[in-house]
């Protein structure tokens, strides 16, 4: 059975944050996950001329029919959470321009309020089996190495001012 995939700005201290928001709140283990810069993220990023400005959050559905962005990828998410954080889809009775306006106001300021990794990250809750992708896809393995304290690289920049 095929399973929703969630992608991710790697280096989004925000994102990351998000993933594991929802690795606790999910009903089951339902999301495989890999971040924008892998080559499944990169692969979906081209698919659309509408999707190559997206660098946030991408959604492709279960059925693999939809590709879900912004607001409606948050919905779609909170479909798989436990209360309260599935009653999130009231929002769809706001008007979808309104709703996407906000997300990428948040998305244009997410760096200078929440800061950035200097390296791709993939969040330590997550397991090998729901990383999206190929196992031997060197930019995931790469972000993994990251995460898993293989580089003795700084792991986050300030904020931007």
């Amino acid at each position: 059975m095929e399973t929703p995939i969630l992608l991710y700005d790697g280096n989004c201290v925000l994102c990351n944050w998000a993933v594991k928001f929802l690795i606790r709140h999910e009903r089951a283990p339902v999301f495989r996950f890999a971040p924008l810069e892998s080559d499944i993220g990169q692969k979906y990023r081209s698919s659309k001329e509408d999707y190559k400005n997206i660098d946030s959050i991408f959604v492709i559905t279960a059925d693999r029919q939809a590709v879900l962005v912004r607001t409606e990828a948050l919905m779609y998410i909170s479909l798989y959470m436990n209360w309260p954080w599935r009653g999130f889809r009231i929002l769809g009775i706001l008007p979808k321009g309104f709703r996407d306006m906000l997300y990428d106001l948040i998305a244009r300021y997410r760096y200078k309020i929440w800061g950035e990794y200097e390296h791709c990250m993939i969040p330590g809750e997550i397991s090998a089996l729901r990383i999206a992708g190929q196992a031997d896809n060197e930019k995931t393995r790469a972000c993994q190495d990251v995460d898993n304290g293989r580089s003795n690289l700084p792991d986050r920049k300030s904020p931007r001012v």
